[in-house]
């Protein structure tokens, strides 16, 4: 299909209230006034689906990357998050580099066979499952069934340590989707809500809305208070269990003891804002990963005294007290759409999940994913400037 000459971005439908599709762009031969715009649709709708980019190549997925950041150090976060924590990390058993890119990783299910983008060997992506994570999983029989769950509600960011800033923007690019009848998307969280969805997608909210849907107090508490991260965060949940909306932690006291973390430093441990503020428009979002999470700083105003929490049965249950409740239908977006589809979020402002599927029914997926240590903390990041769309 030809590109369109112009550039436009669309608002998605629905009552999510954020992104949009994006027509008019190669992004095998970006110039600077068509990224430019690119960014500002990006800070505007925060997340944004690039449509018919089949030829992208891994090495200019990762140079689209590094504009968005061109100060940032090019490494992959996975990378730090893996040396940190090895294989602790949920992602880490089904990532593969792309020799081409490296900073570009195969994110799948199913075979990648010799060639693709200069692998040397067939690999078989075994890809990833909510039923090792969360306590009450589904059965083979409902998987098989086409029905599914939100497996982990996450931001990309390694959390530790203290020099390994959030990526601002994360994009996936649809190689191959699987394909066949739409799955159903089930909450498991005390009602009979569900979703269907098609499989091979990946499962969005976005944290300005959620900010916004709080009440006035608990928007004077997220702006005024901090979130500690334990030092190797998923090293430190790793034997953890997961209520049934990949939103919560138990609490079981199966925590790993720091002196059984080697390497762990607390003075390491990143200290953020509950808050983090829209680079280029200024608006709020409420950005807590919560499921790494290990004490709260708390004030409910600029000159409250800070009450520090530091049980973790209370640490989970204040946050998800606050977050909770958006967990809704109307909040979720699915993307990417189709193939060739290139899905650009920002990691500052959203949250996501995998989205489990019977593989042998609806066949691989293969994603192209990227997302790089950051030049600039969410604290306090960079001011991006603004143009026309």
């Amino acid at each position: 299909m030809p590109v369109p000459i112009a550039f436009c971005a669309t608002p998605l439908d629905g009552t999510a209230n954020f992104g949009a599709t994006v027509t008019g762009v190669d992004l095998n031969d970006l110039n600077d006034e068509t990224f430019l715009k690119l960014q500002t649709a990006l800070y505007r709708y925060k997340m944004l689906i690039v449509k018919d980019q089949a030829g992208l190549t891994p090495s200019n997925q990762y140079l689209l990357n590094r504009r968005f950041d061109p100060d940032a150090p090019g490494e992959h976060a996975d990378t730090v998050r893996n040396k940190a924590d090895k294989s602790a990390i949920p992602s880490a058993a089904f990532l593969a580099e792309i020799p081409e890119a490296r900073q570009v990783r195969i994110v799948g299910t199913g075979l990648i066979p010799k060639g693709h983008y200069g692998t040397v060997a067939d690999q078989v992506l075994p890809g990833g499952s909510h039923v090792p994570f969360h306590e009450t999983p589904l059965t083979e029989e409902e998987l098989a069934s086409g029905d599914t769950r939100f497996w982990r509600w996450h931001i990309d960011a390694p959390l530790y340590p203290k020099s390994a800033h959030t990526a601002r923007v994360t994009t996936l690019f649809a190689h191959t989707l699987p394909k066949g009848e739409d799955l159903t998307v089930r909450f498991d969280d005390g009602t009979d809500r569900t979703m269907k969805m098609k499989p091979g997608r990946t499962s969005f909210i976005e944290c300005t809305n959620l900010f916004r849907s709080l009440t006035p107090e608990q928007q004077a508490l997220a702006e005024n208070s901090l979130v500690e991260y334990a030092p190797k965060p998923y090293m430190w949940t790793s034997a953890c269990k997961a209520r049934s909306d990949g939103f919560f932690l138990l609490s079981e006291g199966k925590e790993l003891p720091l002196e059984d973390m080697p390497g762990a430093d607390e003075a390491e441990a990143q200290i953020l804002p509950m808050v983090w503020p829209n680079a280029m428009t200024g608006e709020k979002a409420f950005m807590v990963h919560a499921i790494a999470a290990r004490k709260l700083h708390l004030k409910k105003s600029k000159d409250d005294t800070v009450r520090i929490v530091d049980d973790i049965t209370e640490v989970r249950q204040i946050l998800d007290d606050m977050q909770r409740p958006f967990l809704k239908p109307e909040n979720i977006v699915f993307s990417p759409y189709e193939e060739g589809d290139l899905a650009i979020w920002l990691n500052r402002s959203c949250r996501h999940t995998a989205m489990e599927y019977p593989k042998e029914k609806y066949g691989p997926r293969i994603m192209h994913q990227c997302h790089l240590l950051a030049s600039d903390s969410p604290a306090d990041p960079t001011p991006i400037p603004e143009v026309e769309l």
